[in-house]
């Protein structure tokens, strides 16, 4: 998937996965938009990807 990112220069640019995962991680960005909830994410101030809460909740996961 290709995602609409705005770097800290204000520019705008297309990315995939792999590099927004990597854009997150070094704060190379301000912002992308999440096109599932129509909306623009920002870092820092928005849950993006492996950044959430701790669930407290029953672990759901299968355990073999």
């Amino acid at each position: 998937m290709v995602l609409r990112v705005q770097y800290h220069n204000d520019k705008f640019d297309y990315v995939n996965d792999l590099a927004l995962d990597r854009l997150i991680i070094t704060q190379g960005i301000k912002k992308f938009y999440r096109p599932s909830e129509e909306k623009w994410v920002t870092i820092g101030a928005d849950p993006t990807r492996g950044i959430g809460g701790h669930y407290t909740g029953p672990d759901r996961r299968q355990n073999n």
